[in-house]
């Protein structure tokens, strides 16, 4: 599998609920000190650390909060079968003295031979990265609203913080394609 991304495959209502539903002012963010659980053997000299807010609806079986009610029609878009190991929505920052080219550490969302998604719910100027074993880029998907994006879960990535944009808000969801 290969990354695939596509642009408008979720209907515009529930793009807009998505939207409407995380930048609620009673939207229940949480606040991480760090971005990913990432393994220091992926250490590269770009990761910029900081911090986010993240909001975990599903995970290990257990719906976590309602949010998975939204987060999860998503999915109704994508060809199946597979059971949902986690749905996270993410939310960071434009932060200071970051620039272009700088990334969040670099990490896999599972060991296992998973699927990963990530569904863009604003539009930005951040994104994210895809790195081969050596640690350099081979692929940068720029972050619009509406967009999902496709991956091996034991693939290298890498967020990147918006400059131009306050925010950026995504929903990382991890399957198991395995049934």
């Amino acid at each position: 599998m290969e990354i695939e991304t596509f642009d408008n495959l979720i209907p515009l209502d529930i793009q807009e609920e998505l939207l409407a539903l995380h930048t609620d002012n009673y939207f229940p963010w949480y606040f991480q000190s760090q971005t990913a659980d990432y393994n220091d053997k992926f250490a590269n000299l770009k990761d910029v650390e900081c911090f986010q807010f993240s909001h975990g609806s599903f995970y290990n079986g257990k719906k976590l909060s309602e949010v998975f009610e939204y987060t999860k029609k998503i999915l109704n878009y994508i060809d199946g079968p597979f059971d949902i190991l986690r749905i996270k929505s993410n939310f960071t920052t434009n932060i200071t003295n970051y620039k272009s080219g700088d990334h969040q550490p670099i990490h896999v969302d599972s060991n296992r031979d998973n699927v990963s998604l990530l569904y863009y719910v604003n539009d930005n100027d951040g994104g994210t990265l895809f790195f081969d074993n050596n640690n350099n880029v081979t692929q940068r998907v720029n972050a619009k609203k509406g967009r999902l994006v496709i991956f091996p879960a034991n693939m290298k990535h890498a967020g990147f913080n918006p400059i131009k944009y306050q925010y950026k808000i995504v929903v990382n969801y991890v399957l198991d394609n395995n049934k």
